[in-house]
């Protein structure tokens, strides 16, 4: 590979080296949903793209974590509101999907419902912020732009 500018580049080799024993080592196993759920501060969700899917998970999630967890969805092609609007929490519920590849543009679309607050979508930055200090944080319009 090669580029000019370099930095998305040197991110992709830098991802490449990673030491997958390292990795491995942060992943921890759950029996259940509720144990995985204990003492998250965010969820991210990554289920199949299938509405049924995501409102049958959500609804058993939603009520399991932590009333100040962040409840996050990398959904690209179903809007939050979908899975999202009979949730006593709902307001805490937004979309975070990473522009593909993430190692190479390190962008992550934010999409609220519309009773998601302005609080948890404040917190979503700042972790976005925190993970990649470069990171871009993109609307819907925006996102579907820069995958054309």
């Amino acid at each position: 590979m090669t580029d000019p500018a370099n930095s998305p580049f040197a991110s992709a080799h830098a991802f490449q080296s990673t030491n997958i024993a390292e990795v491995l080592a942060l992943i921890e196993t759950r029996r259940n949903l509720a144990d995985a759920l204990e003492g998250a501060d965010w969820v991210q969700e990554n289920a199949p793209e299938k509405l049924e899917v995501k409102r049958a998970l959500w609804a058993e999630m939603e009520p399991l974590a932590a009333p100040e967890t962040v409840l996050a969805s990398s959904t690209s092609a179903i809007v939050p509101s979908l899975f999202t609007e009979g949730l006593a929490g709902r307001a805490r519920c937004l979309t975070a999907h990473p522009i593909n590849p993430p190692y190479l543009v390190p962008a992550v679309e934010l999409v609220p419902a519309p009773w998601t607050s302005a609080e948890t979508m404040g917190r979503a930055e700042t972790v976005m912020r925190l993970r990649d200090e470069r990171a871009d944080l993109v609307n819907r319009l925006t996102a579907l732009i820069r995958s054309s």
